[in-house]
């Protein structure tokens, strides 16, 4: 899983929708906006381990906002 999906598995989690390829979509476009080209995007969006992700995804989806850039820099 890389962390884009990992974010929109936060989203979808949360409620945020229930469609995870919206999730999915909506997370790659703000993350990308936050790392400006598309190189840096591709750096960033690496790979995490499935356990990773889950605890993730399971700390995060029970806050109700999302900050792009501190999302995008907590990640890095």
């Amino acid at each position: 899983m890389t962390k884009t999906e990992m974010v929109a598995g936060v989203l979808h989690a949360s409620g945020f929708n229930s469609r995870h390829d919206e999730c999915l979509a909506f997370a790659r476009a703000h993350l990308f906006d936050v790392a400006g080209s598309p190189e840096k995007f591709r750096e960033w969006d690496t790979q995490v381990s499935d356990e990773f992700a889950r605890r993730y995804i399971e700390d995060r989806s029970r806050v109700t906002s999302v900050h792009w850039a501190n999302l995008y820099r907590e990640l890095s």
